[in-house]
């Protein structure tokens, strides 16, 4: 960790977290790259990793919760639970701080941060926010430990949105390793724990995941069929990033059939929405459409 921390400071050499199976499509990504004069200086490149506003925002009320509690336990005496809710405390301004490093392109130190934390709570919040930094900067054996103990402590046989949230992380996991068998047993099971406990938001992450799943494997009747019932609940919800998501997998899917039309009104549908939630997706989405238009003329 000391050496990647030197390699972050000095920014001599270009390096990132790789999983084996993908390794020979890295390497030709970046010959290629090279080939084309196109890759990235080494002494500007800067990962930046943000993490969920969501995430964060748990994070940021269960801190002011537990040091309101520290207050009120040490007036009443109680100086065990006193003691819990500052250690509680702690872990939680250790993981706001360990997000914005990441914020600022400080990856390896928020790394080393959250591994010694995720190794040490038993916050599921906690492990949540370093499950997506390990997830989305390609440090994918760390994700799958940090996955098993939230496993562990949600108890993978009990019906708990803890539980669902966690196999349907495995199953995103899985499909990014290819195990595509896998994957689709773990958004099945969250699924069916979702459908259970009534919970709408979780069935349309898993709809859509399913979607994504089939479209990798060519069922694209299959993946148009959960990419709509992910769509019919967000609308039914008014979740606008969503229907921002789910019109922008219609519009991907659309695009592998050759209907372009149909992909275009998708991509618009998508793009509009990011806009008004003001999500950085938005420069993706504009990016897919203006590629789209070009091809069209």
């Amino acid at each position: 960790m000391d050496f990647r921390k030197h390699l972050e400071e000095t920014r001599q050499v270009i390096y990132h977290y790789f999983d084996p199976p993908p390794f020979m499509d890295k390497i030709d990504l970046h010959l290629r790259a090279y080939a084309k004069n196109e890759l990235p200086k080494a002494d500007q490149q800067r990962e930046i990793v943000v993490l969920p506003m969501a995430a964060l925002q748990e994070i940021e009320e269960a801190k002011k919760m537990a040091l309101q509690k520290t207050l009120e336990a040490k007036k009443a005496n109680d100086a065990a639970y006193e003691a819990r809710l500052e250690l509680a405390a702690i872990q939680l301004q250790i993981a706001e701080d360990a997000a914005q490093l990441s914020k600022e392109g400080k990856i390896e130190f928020a790394r080393e941060k959250l591994t010694k934390l995720t190794t040490e709570t038993t916050d599921i919040r906690i492990l949540s926010l370093g499950h997506e930094f390990f997830y989305r900067t390609g440090d994918l054996d760390s994700a799958v430990k940090v996955l098993e103990k939230w496993l562990r402590l949600s108890g993978i046989e009990k019906r708990t949105s803890e539980t669902a949230s966690a196999l349907g992380n495995l199953g995103n996991l899985y499909i990014t390793r290819g195990e595509l068998d896998r994957a689709e047993e773990m958004y099945q099971k969250s699924l069916a724990i979702e459908e259970a406990l009534g919970r709408k938001e979780g069935m349309a992450s898993d709809y859509g995941n399913l979607g994504n799943l089939y479209k990798t494997r060519g069922e694209l009747d299959r993946a148009e069929e959960m990419y709509q019932k992910s769509l019919a609940i967000n609308e039914a919800l008014g979740r606008k990033e969503g229907m921002a998501s789910d019109y922008g997998n219609l519009g991907n899917l659309y695009i592998t059939r050759g209907e372009l039309d149909r992909a275009e009104e998708m991509y618009q549908k998508s793009l509009v929405l990011f806009r008004e939630v003001k999500s950085p997706r938005e420069k993706l989405i504009d990016e897919l459409l203006q590629k789209l238009r070009s091809d069209k003329a």
